[in-house]
């Protein structure tokens, strides 16, 4: 099985169709070339089938035996934020740009601190630690982490002008308020699928606290990285 790909990145309105085989998702047509890539370099690893459920408590990549919703390219924060507003729950985009990512012992110590360095306030934050050597400028695996966790960072996050975060699974009923009211907006990622994210990673390097190993901080150059909105300002959610 191989993935078609498109010859126009910029086309934001095709779609991913699957169909039925065996308990499975068998991605039959891509119109979206960065997903295409990493999509038949994952189906050639996994016998030409993607599993049916991603993650619990997240979506598939589309839904069996239906097509897909479009993937729209967005290429920097500042266009993402602006195009929150008019997004769905489950809405994807290809994000291109930088993300940082946070764990539980960078966002202790930064809290211990009294808030956030300059260069990640405004940014978005990515709840992963990568498993690569920064040092190589590669990311190796790099899936989400378990976002409820970190709820109680929420007022923090909003104190530091962090409105964008990335992870998987649901979140408090705080954060999807906050969420349908504009004051933050959640992305999700597949989990259980880090070296395939791994591979949307140009470029890794440690931007703060690298005596914490995994759980510093990274700066994550990305092309093309999947996400799909868990929140949207209707109300609207995945879960």
């Amino acid at each position: 099985m191989k993935v078609d790909q498109c010859n126009d990145l910029s086309d934001s309105s095709q779609e991913v169709s699957c169909v039925s085989s065996g308990g499975h998702s068998v991605v039959t047509s891509c119109n979206h070339c960065i997903l295409s890539s990493a999509l038949n370099a994952f189906a050639s690893r996994s016998g030409g089938v993607l599993p049916k459920a991603w993650i619990s408590g997240t979506p598939p990549i589309a839904s069996t035996g239906s097509a897909g919703p479009s993937v729209s390219v967005v290429f920097n924060p500042a266009e993402l934020i602006r195009r929150i507003g008019q997004m769905k729950s489950g809405d994807r985009i290809a994000y291109s740009g930088v993300l940082y990512t946070l764990r539980d012992a960078s966002l202790r110590a930064f809290q211990a601190a009294g808030g956030l360095p300059v260069e990640l306030q405004g940014k978005i934050a990515y709840f992963c630690g990568p498993s690569g050597n920064a040092a190589s400028g590669r990311a190796g695996a790099c899936g989400p982490t378990t976002s409820r966790r970190f709820d109680r960072y929420q007022e923090f996050f909003e104190e530091n002008g962090v409105m964008v975060t990335i992870g998987k699974g649901r979140r408090s009923d705080q954060v999807a308020a906050d969420c349908a009211a504009g004051k933050h907006f959640y992305f999700v990622t597949y989990g259980g699928l880090g070296a395939l994210l791994g591979s949307f990673v140009t470029e890794c390097r440690t931007a703060f606290l690298p005596e914490l190993g995994p759980e510093a901080v990274y700066c994550l150059s990305v092309r093309g990285f999947p996400l799909m909105l868990a929140y949207d300002r209707n109300g609207g959610s995945l879960f």
